[in-house]
């Protein structure tokens, strides 16, 4: 298979990976700049992660279903213009109110990036999907971490926050180019439509991704709340000393990347049920253990217990998605994530609340409920998925 037909598509689905990250993670690392240029309060301005995460769950939803139609290297192209056009907004904003249209905008293009190229690295590499999907995410956590880290660097110095979304912009038109230079035949649609791109089909994809949608959004709900709050939790509840309250952060991430490498060697005939389930009790059990616990250096080793095993859990579920539903990868990963970005959305409004009241150490108690769910209703996905696909079939007979 030649280069243009596999390998440099894959790069290109990777590097679109690291650019979602960075795009949405230099936008919480600007707030105070941005909030200081246009002289309004941080707090307001922090708004526009909840508008941005809102074009993100549109896109991601709607682009997964165009890409089955049009083909995903297209799709993909759209995100990386939507992502150059946010990203521009941005950099030459007048106001403060035009960089919540440039949020929006960019998290489409957002959605569109991290749904679509994840379902492109299923197709390329039907056999090695564990694999790809984890370190797909490895490069996620890499652009997580860089973007942020090199504007904590250079903002000091004087650069203005405008450049770093001026060159973000500038990566996603680069990556357009990369995805122009990629052979179409295996970024595009999976081939001639079938029995799923009936009206039944329609029908049995959407309810046989009801548990995996539930599943996703109870796990990024644990690992949003637990990530937003960790810092504070530690430094104002627990007197964590400063430099380890944020190092904690680092430490989660870190842990992050060594779990999803580890869950990428793993044997790709093995259940993806099982290993699910397994790293969300364990992700629940850490999290639990958190609401007894009064000494700060144990809390951060049970968040780095939650960081290992938060690690394969969403590459898995996209994975297993994709498995099942092979001729509908696109619509199908697309539902799912958009069903994930829900959890970043909940995550603070849940959770906020509690800090509030003065209630911080039940957000574990919340977060552990929600793990337990998901890990025992993941066990029931291969069950659902083959009753769904019977009524999906009766309904298509009924048509013909």
């Amino acid at each position: 298979m030649s280069v243009r037909s596999q390998v440099l598509p894959a790069i290109a689905a990777l590097l679109s990976l690291v650019l979602f990250a960075v795009s949405a993670n230099i936008v919480f690392a600007s707030l105070v700049r941005v909030s200081g240029t246009f002289g309004i309060a941080p707090e307001y301005l922090a708004t526009v992660s909840a508008v941005q995460f809102a074009g993100f769950f549109a896109s991601s939803l709607a682009g997964g279903f165009a890409a089955d139609l049009v083909g995903k290297r297209r799709v993909l192209q759209c995100g990386c213009g939507l992502v150059t056009t946010g990203g521009m907004i941005w950099a030459f904003a007048p106001a403060a109110w035009v960089v919540f249209v440039g949020g929006w905008v960019m998290g489409m293009g957002g959605g569109i990036l991290e749904a679509i190229s994840s379902a492109l690295l299923t197709d390329l590499y039907p056999r090695r999907r564990k694999l790809v999907m984890n370190l797909s995410q490895v490069a996620y956590c890499g652009g997580a971490v860089s973007g942020p880290a090199l504007m904590g660097w250079l903002l000091p110095l004087g650069i203005s926050w405008r450049w770093f979304f001026g060159a973000t912009a500038f990566g996603a038109a680069i990556l357009f180019v990369l995805y122009e230079a990629s052979s179409v035949s295996r970024c595009e649609a999976n081939g001639p439509p079938s029995r799923d791109s009936g009206w039944g089909g329609v029908w049995g994809l959407t309810v046989a991704l009801a548990a995996p949608c539930i599943v996703i959004f109870l796990y990024v709900f644990a690992e949003m709340g637990t990530a937003t709050f960790m810092t504070l939790y530690l430094q104002d509840i627990l007197q964590a000393p400063e430099r380890w309250a944020i190092g904690s952060l680092s430490i989660f991430w870190a842990m992050m990347i060594i779990g999803r490498l580890v869950c990428a060697f793993l044997p790709e005939h093995h259940a993806y049920e099982w290993v699910i389930a397994f790293l969300m009790v364990l992700a629940g059990c850490a999290a639990l253990c958190q609401v007894w616990v009064v000494a700060w250096p144990l809390s951060v080793v049970l968040f780095a217990t939650s960081g290992l095993a938060f690690a394969g859990t969403w590459p898995l579920i996209i994975s297993m998605v994709a498995m099942r539903h092979s001729t509908r990868s696109g619509a199908a990963v697309g539902v799912t994530v958009a069903a994930g970005s829900v959890g970043c959305i909940a995550a603070p409004a849940v959770i906020s609340p509690l800090f509030a009241s003065g209630h911080a150490s039940l957000m574990f108690a919340v977060a552990a409920g929600a793990l337990f769910v998901g890990g025992a209703l993941v066990l029931l996905c291969p069950f659902l998925h083959t009753r769904f696909r019977v009524c999906e079939e009766a309904i298509d007979d009924e048509a013909d």
